[in-house]
């Protein structure tokens, strides 16, 4: 079963940066934090009402301790290298950072929606049952 990570903090330069990281949370079914941005600011003032729950802003002093599970980058290398520093310095969980520039999104480069999904699997124990699966539906 695939899942979606729960959220992701998106990082945009360019109203098309946004709308690109934009698409592929709401792809996922994954819930969009932005890094506090005028493209970012014009993203959600376009959104529909039904849509704006799925998205929000998030305040620099806020990314260290937020919870998010994923982080979408549209920048240069050396943003990336900053951004990838202050995400690894967070407490919890390693979370890696996919990046694009904005030429490679203005070339309709996209970024890769099974990065922001996690899978799940469910294991039945016959086991439990003697090894004979037909017992665990005695009851």
């Amino acid at each position: 079963m695939v899942e979606p990570r729960g959220a992701v903090y998106c990082v945009a330069a360019t109203e098309a940066g946004a709308r690109a990281q934009w698409s592929v949370a709401r792809l996922t079914g994954n819930h969009a934090w932005f890094a506090d941005t005028p493209a970012a600011q014009a993203l959600l003032a376009s959104l529909d009402a039904d849509q704006q729950d799925q998205a929000g802003i998030l305040a620099d002093d806020e990314v260290d301790q937020a919870d998010y599970q994923a982080v979408l980058f549209e920048g240069d290398g050396d943003a990336l290298q900053a951004l990838n520093q202050r995400i690894a310095q967070r407490p919890g969980a390693i979370l890696s950072v996919h990046g694009l520039t904005s030429d490679a999104i203005a070339a309709g480069a996209g970024y890769v929606p099974e990065r922001l999904l996690t899978e799940r699997s469910i294991s039945v124990n016959t086991a439990a049952a003697g090894g004979n699966a037909s017992l665990m539906t005695i009851g």
